[in-house]
């Protein structure tokens, strides 16, 4: 299922390197979680604890897939919310690890 919520918020947890739990995370009203499950039937990746009581409406697959075709104004809002998340993510990954300049082919 796919999450959105209405009321309260949650943190989204990950499994570190070394097995501690890692808050990825903090999302609230208005936010989805769970959209993965849309396209990749895979395990989740991730686990969703509510900070506090939190109210949720919870979409399946097809649910999701059939309100994109419906209703694109709902569908523009999730993809905003899965891009603001992503951008949110690449930010705290650049932070935490620097990799050096960009390595440049060899030419021959």
């Amino acid at each position: 299922h796919t999450y959105h919520i209405l009321a309260g918020s949650v943190d989204l947890i990950v499994a570190g390197r070394d097995g501690r739990e890692k808050r990825i995370a903090s999302i609230g009203p208005g936010e989805v979680f769970g959209e993965m499950g849309i396209i990749d039937p895979a395990p989740r990746s991730a686990t969703a604890i509510a900070r506090e009581p939190t109210a949720c409406e919870a979409f399946t697959a097809d649910e999701v897939i059939e309100m994109m075709s419906s209703d694109p104004a709902q569908a523009m809002a999730l993809l905003r919310s899965l891009i603001l998340r992503l951008r949110s993510s690449n930010r705290k990954l650049a932070s935490k690890s620097d990799l050096g300049p960009p390595k440049r082919p060899r030419s021959s």
